[in-house]
């Protein structure tokens, strides 16, 4: 059996660690190949070690799941067949479905027992149709999802958004894990003053200094950062209360953007992925070119194959065998 290097803990803040988890999609989660992370890549049971490439995980990004034909006004929903497809191109391919502690394991180069050919899917905004049309999908497959959870739409009780019973529900199935997205942060502000029709520039709330009307100004760079850090502990306080078991590991950043585009503030980047970097293993935006799988030991930000209605089945399989 090869040599396999010492592993090196890495601690983190808001991060515990629990129990490892193992599972797969499409059969027996305890059968199959599976070992464990190392410095020398994957350690299966037969002892012979991979090559760390062969560690590389897909992460996938959903929004909604339609019953049938979706809106056209609704450009992040897919049909519910469609998904359906996708999943069983995904068993195809021989894909198992890992959760955020697994992929926070993989991340932080600590043992964990691992599929070996990992996948994670992940869903933003806690839709309530994501839920409904995406579950069945899921169980059929016998596969595994994470959604990251905009807690106020959830405590404002808008039907569009999935209810605290339906996360607990979704919880105790075993086939869905919960995340931040935000709290009230998933949202746009006005960022300049009204010109003469009365109408403010608008960003987005993390990465921006919002305009102060009633002050005529903009926050501070310290208002900014006070009140991300707010946004950020109320919804991680609300996920603590409301789910059971539940650990900060993963966030999903609003919109995909810290201000590394477009912001009235150029450092605001820098003290977002200081603050995320601090909270989170890992954070995940939206790369606007071609994602690649993600790459062992390596956390902080991520990025993920957004799935929307431009992109077919055949589309998404190209992206996974591409990649491999």
């Amino acid at each position: 059996m090869p040599r396999v290097s010492a592993l090196r803990a890495v601690c983190i803040f808001a991060f515990s660690v629990t129990a490892a988890m193992s599972g797969g999609c499409g059969e027996d989660p305890n059968a199959g190949p599976t070992g464990v992370v190392t410095e020398d890549g994957l350690v299966p049971a037969n002892g012979d070690v991979t090559s760390p490439a062969s560690l590389r995980v897909p992460v996938l990004l959903f929004h909604g799941v339609c019953p049938a034909t979706c809106r056209e006004s609704d450009p992040y929903a897919i049909p519910q067949l469609r998904f359906h497809e996708m999943m069983a191109v995904i068993d195809k391919l021989g894909f198992h479905t890992i959760l955020s502690e697994e992929y926070s394991y993989f991340l932080l180069r600590q043992p964990n027992h691992l599929p070996r050919k990992p996948i994670l899917i992940t869903f933003d905004d806690g839709r309530a149709d994501a839920y409904e049309n995406a579950d069945p999908i899921l169980e059929r497959h016998g596969m595994r999802a994470v959604s990251f959870l905009i807690t106020a739409d959830i405590v404002a009780k808008r039907g569009y958004y999935m209810s605290w019973d339906d996360v607990r529900a979704a919880t105790a199935s075993g086939r869905w894990d919960f995340q931040l997205h935000a709290h009230a942060g998933h949202v746009t502000l006005p960022v300049g003053s009204p010109d003469a029709s009365g109408s403010s520039p608008e960003g987005h709330a993390y990465a921006w200094r919002a305009w102060l009307s009633k002050e005529d100004r903009n926050e501070t760079r310290g208002e900014w950062l006070a009140r991300v850090r707010t946004d950020l502990d109320v919804g991680t306080s609300l996920l603590r209360l409301r789910v059971p078991g539940f650990v900060p590991r993963l966030f999903a950043v609003p919109f995909g953007d810290y201000g590394e585009y477009a912001t009235n503030d150029g450092e605001i980047k820098n003290d977002m992925r200081y603050e995320l970097d601090h909270r989170f293993v890992a954070w995940f935006t939206q790369e606007k070119k071609d994602p690649d799988f993600t790459v062992p030991f390596k956390r902080a930000e991520q990025h993920r194959f957004e799935v929307n209605s431009s992109i077919s089945t055949d589309m998404l399989e190209t992206w996974l065998t591409s990649h491999e």
